[in-house]
């Protein structure tokens, strides 16, 4: 697995109120989804190349939640920067408007964290 892109944002709630928020299991038709919620994590994959995780841990200020865009192809990984362009170009704002959602429906302010984009 090569990792593509990592966001992270803080929903200002405990663990305990985000991680069912957040944590949730997305249905869609060739796609497998395994949530663990003692380990704080959810992952999709789907396709020949992806598999997104997202991960709940404590922040001073709540709840730290991760983002990761992970490339799983076993062969061909020149073809994953074609297909992964737009998933890619698009995640920042899904994240955003994700956390933001979970904001809304917690009652509690929710924000993305800087990244480096040297590591995306």
């Amino acid at each position: 697995m090569r990792l593509l892109k990592e966001l992270q944002g803080v929903v200002e709630a405990p663990i305990e109120r985000v991680a069912p928020v957040v944590l949730v299991a997305p249905v869609a038709p060739g796609v497998t989804v395994a949530v663990d919620h003692a380990a704080g994590m959810l992952s999709v994959q789907g396709g020949w190349w992806y598999r997104g995780e997202t991960t709940v841990r404590p922040h001073p200020r709540g709840t730290l939640v991760t983002y990761r865009i992970l490339d799983i192809a076993p062969q061909g990984r020149w073809a994953t920067w074609l297909v992964s362009r737009r998933p890619l170009r698009d995640a920042p704002a899904v994240f955003a408007a994700s956390l933001a959602h979970a904001g809304r429906r917690l009652g509690v302010s929710a924000s993305v964290l800087d990244s480096d984009p040297s590591r995306c």
